[in-house]
C-alpha cells in the first residue's frame, strides 16, 4: 500500500519564512521522524545513483539551501505571493522508500503543506506504534492537523461506497488542541480494513476538520 503522513497547517501571525524553513529542518530531525523514515535525504534526481550523489544536509537545509521558490502574480488583484518548495528521497529501496514534499507561501495567506508517502505497510509491520507517535509529533511540531493514511484504503472505502472516502485514515491528530483520532491501533488491522471502523474514523475526521 501507498502509506503516506500529511499535514496541513497556518503558521503563526507574523512569522518570518526563515524561522518557517527551519522549524521543517527541525522536524525532519526528530527522533519520531528518524525511527520511521531514516534521518538521511536526497535530492531527487535521473537515476537512483544521482539522487545519492545529492545528500542534502539538515543544517543547510535550515539556512534556506535546497529550497526552490517561485513568485506567482494574481493578475485580478496584483497580489504578489511567493511559493517555497523543497522535495527530498530517503535514500531507501522499496518497501522503505520514502518521498517528501514541503510547500510553504510568503506572505502566509495559504495553508502550508507536508507530505511523506511511498513506504509499504509491509515495511511498517515492527514500526506501528513508532507510526502513531509520528503522525502526531507531526501535528504538534507544525501546530496543524495531521492525517496517517494510505491511498489503497482511500480507494478500497470508495469501492465499499463510504461517504467522505478520501477522510478515510489510520490516524488523524490536531496539533492546535491536542485532539486526536486513532481507528487503527495496531499493523494487522491496518491490513484489514473494517468497513464499520473506517466509517466511524471518516465521521470523526469530517468532525475535526469541521466537514
Amino acid at each position: 500500500m501507498s502509506f503516506f503522513v500529511r499535514c496541513e497547517w497556518f503558521p503563526p501571525a507574523g512569522a518570518e519564512i526563515q524561522a518557517r524553513i527551519g522549524q521543517i529542518a527541525r522536524l525532519l530531525g526528530r527522533e519520531e521522524t528518524v525511527a520511521v523514515v531514516g534521518g538521511h535525504w536526497y535530492r531527487k534526481g535521473r537515476s537512483k545513483k544521482e539522487a545519492l550523489s545529492k545528500p542534502i544536509s539538515l543544517a543547510k537545509l535550515e539556512e534556506g539551501r535546497s529550497w526552490d521558490r517561485e513568485k506567482f502574480v494574481f493578475e485580478e488583484t496584483g497580489r504578489e505571493m511567493m511559493d517555497y518548495w523543497f522535495g527530498a528521497w530517503n535514500g531507501r529501496d522499496d518497501p522503505d522508500s520514502v518521498s517528501l514534499l514541503v510547500h510553504l507561501t510568503e506572505p502566509s495567506t495559504e495553508m502550508d503543506s507536508i507530505g511523506f508517502g511511498g513506504p509499504g505497510l509491509e515495511s511498517l509491520k515492527d514500526k506501528w506504534r513508532h507510526v502513531l507517535a509520528w503522525g502526531e509529533a507531526v501535528a504538534h511540531h507544525l501546530g496543524g492537523r495531521s492525517l496517517v493514511s494510505s491511498n489503497e484504503l482511500m480507494e478500497w472505502a470508495e469501492a465499499e461506497g463510504l461517504e467522505g472516502a478520501d477522510m478515510a485514515g489510520y490516524a488523524a491528530f490536531d496539533g492546535r488542541d491536542g485532539r486526536s483520532i486513532v481507528g487503527v491501533a495496531t499493523w494487522p488491522e491496518a491490513i484489514t480494513p473494517d468497513k464499520k471502523r473506517v466509517q466511524e474514523f471518516i465521521g470523526m475526521h469530517r468532525a475535526m476538520v469541521g466537514k
